[in-house]
């Protein structure tokens, strides 16, 4: 079997027959000598060769993605999430497109790697920069509904929820919605197996409770509409109360409860 312990995984009828290993062989090959120079080219000193670079890295990589190792993964996302930090904004927006190419058609998620993108991307989202700004949370967009959702989850909260900036932290907060959204309406969210969902669920309804009492109304507002898509499922209650301080928990559901039967009764 061609495929290498750190490969991606490559479809069964590429490696079916002698001249299909062969072929296999021959991709991981392209894709080898492809990344060397793209990293090559990335670490160039040329703000413009660092842009083409980056443009150019979602086409020759295309057919590429499902033999690319995870070594050279975690290269290009390195790399490429140094640019996302460049002062630069059109080599800024130009990375955080690319960064999201690469997270997306691999999925991967492997630590630190996967949470520095993310924070990276996160930090973009109070750029001064308007462009910058807008291809950061697109960029985080197409990551949290592509990669897998526990990581997704995770990594919003441990670098993004308690963040000094409140664009950031109203950022995390509409990702946390678009998360359990995709993931069933917060069904995905709540569950008590494997234990990186269950990491991932008490991240999450602790990040609820402190975006609830958030300092800035649009990341409060976007705290409530995750609690209004939680709160009528049947074990949100139970796993509320015991990730969350209860003393904090029982005060919050008193409050947003009311909210959500105000609401009922407007509509």
């Amino acid at each position: 079997m061609c495929r290498r312990k750190e490969s991606r995984s490559i479809s069964p009828t590429s490696v079916s027959s002698p001249e299909g290993s062969k072929l296999c062989d021959a991709a991981q090959k392209g894709c080898e000598a492809i990344c060397t120079e793209l990293l090559r080219k990335l670490k160039s000193t040329s703000w413009c060769e660092v842009v083409d670079t980056l443009e150019e890295i979602p086409k020759v990589m295309d057919k590429f993605w499902n033999v690319i190792t995870e070594l050279r993964i975690a290269d290009l996302l390195r790399q490429v999430t140094v640019h996302v930090d460049s002062p630069r904004s059109q080599v800024a927006r130009t990375a955080c497109v690319t960064l999201a190419t690469i997270l997306k058609n691999t999925n991967y998620t492997r630590k630190p790697d996967f949470y520095e993108a993310v924070t990276a991307l996160l930090v973009k989202t109070s750029s001064f920069s308007r462009p910058v700004r807008r291809a950061a949370n697109m960029a985080l967009d197409d990551i949290v509904c592509s990669v897998d959702f526990t990581q997704a989850v995770t990594a919003l909260c441990v670098h993004g929820v308690g963040h000094k900036s409140a664009l950031v932290r109203c950022a995390a907060a509409r990702l946390l919605v678009v998360c359990c959204a995709v993931g069933g309406g917060g069904r995905g969210l709540l569950r008590a197996r494997p234990p990186s969902a269950a990491a991932a669920r008490r991240f999450a309804l602790r990040a609820l409770a402190h975006l609830l009492e958030d300092r800035a109304s649009d990341a409060r507002k976007y705290a409530e509409r995750l609690y209004m898509m939680l709160r009528p499922l049947a074990n949100f209650e139970a796993y509320f109360l015991t990730d969350v301080d209860v003393e904090v928990a029982s005060r919050q559901m008193k409050k947003f409860d009311q909210l959500l039967k105000l609401d009922s009764k407007d509509r």
